[in-house]
């Protein structure tokens, strides 16, 4: 992904982007539920780079929300909760908002060795693939183990975020979104995984585990090879070596890989995997008890790495569908689980590319959206929504203690002092 340059670079396809092109009134929709009451209530941040963030607004409609993002131009825009009141209020308190994870590549250094160094910013085919393997091992958790229906998930850079957007999702207090997120992430088994001395033979593997060890089996050996995770190379080995269960299959595990050297990571996952199981049945102390240490291995590499601080709290601003990246232009775009494994992560839209798009459209005289790139993700966004305010669960009754207040007093001015009560009122 090419890097943009220069102060508020950005700046001259933001005007046309937000002109022509943001999908306001579904983005309101989406936001609002369709209950008009709320919306006002929701908070947006727009981060306008070298020309400050404007935090704690919000707006009474799709008019208000476009008129000033055609004048702030921000590079960036974060959605928050809905509070009792217009978030600008002090004191005010948080009462909605969606329970949104967030895999993030950063956090899969010890895997991600295709664009490690210099490159850790950009998105290759290869480490994509991370992605959108652990896209697909939470959504099947959050559908099969918790009943959630739905979810939107939004790629962004490194990121892929899911908006979990069900009425009982949307109004988790922070403390079961907590237990929510430990669930998600397995964190009492990751733990178990380093501890010395540990058995997982003594009780079976979660059904979340095994379910997630059936999405990873199939793909992990293309990811041992795109990876080559099995090189004899400190940084790799050091990694596999803090989940070995003690020093003797440690230095078995070791010494089998430094014995094939010059045979790729495949070929030694199969000799790996023949060992364990020759020495289990030959049951030698130190091995009798670790017979699944390859499904350890494979739950150890491939499954998603969350961000934990995204999903806790309800008062932090998070990016939007359709918000933009400001040093490549690129846009946050909704997916569809289905085809996402085979979209190309570097002909992700840009804010230059489609604006290119619009323009040539605007002189054959054609509609701008239907020649854009981004008409596949707004039809995305809005099957999504369908789906949504049709359901049953949009249809019930709201949880008897909100209430909330209308407007009634305008917008702090730019210049007015921020407040950072509202936000230590969040630490529930």
């Amino acid at each position: 992904m090419t890097e943009l340059t220069g102060e508020r670079s950005l700046s001259p396809f933001l005007a046309l982007y937000y002109s022509r092109v943001f999908p306001y009134d579904d983005f309101c929709g989406w936001l609002s539920y369709n209950r008009h009451v709320s919306f006002p209530n929701r908070e947006f941040v727009f981060d306008c780079g070298i020309e400050g963030t404007h935090e704690h607004l919000s707006f009474s409609d799709a008019v208000a929300l476009k008129n000033k993002l055609r004048r702030l131009r921000p590079d960036k825009i974060e959605v928050g909760a809905v509070f009792s009141a217009p978030p600008r209020h002090i004191g005010n308190l948080p009462v909605e908002k969606e329970f949104v994870l967030d895999i993030d590549l950063a956090n899969y250094n010890h895997v991600r060795h295709c664009c490690a160094g210099n490159n850790e910013r950009e998105v290759c085919h290869d480490c994509y693939k991370l992605l959108t393997l652990g896209m697909r091992i939470i959504d099947r958790s959050l559908r099969i183990e918790h009943g959630f229906n739905h979810i939107l998930w939004v790629y962004h850079t490194r990121h892929m975020y899911a908006w979990v957007c069900d009425k009982k999702a949307r109004y988790l207090p922070n403390s079961y979104r907590q237990e929510l997120i430990n669930r998600l992430q397995h964190s009492h088994f990751f733990r178990s995984m380093k501890a010395k001395g540990r058995s997982f033979n003594s009780g079976l593997l979660s059904e979340s585990i095994q379910r997630a060890l059936s999405d990873i089996r199939p793909r992990f050996q293309q990811i041992l090879m795109q990876q080559n995770l099995f090189e004899d190379a400190p940084n790799k080995m050091s990694h596999l070596m803090c989940i070995m269960p003690n020093l003797t299959v440690g230095r078995d595990v070791h010494s089998l890989i430094r014995s094939l050297e010059g045979r790729d990571s495949c070929e030694k996952f199969t000799e790996l995997t023949k060992m364990i199981r020759s020495k289990v049945e030959m049951g030698i102390p130190e091995w009798v008890n670790h017979s699944r240490l390859m499904d350890e291995i494979l739950i150890w590499y491939a499954y998603p790495r969350m961000n934990q601080n995204v999903s806790i709290s309800m008062c932090l601003p998070l990016i939007a569908p359709f918000t933009t990246k400001s040093n490549t232009g690129e846009i946050a775009i909704p997916i569809d689980i289905d085809w996402a494994k085979d979209m190309n992560p570097v002909n992700a839209p840009t804010i230059e590319r489609v604006m290119e798009e619009v323009e040539l459209a605007i002189r054959n005289g054609h509609e701008v959206e239907v020649d854009t790139c981004l008409k596949p993700f707004l039809k995305i966004f809005r099957e999504f929504l369908t789906n949504l305010f049709n359901s049953n669960d949009q249809q019930e009754d709201l949880p008897n203690n909100i209430n909330y207040q209308e407007p009634n007093v305008d917008p702090p001015s730019n210049n007015q002092p921020k407040s950072t009560d509202m936000r230590a009122c969040h630490q529930q």
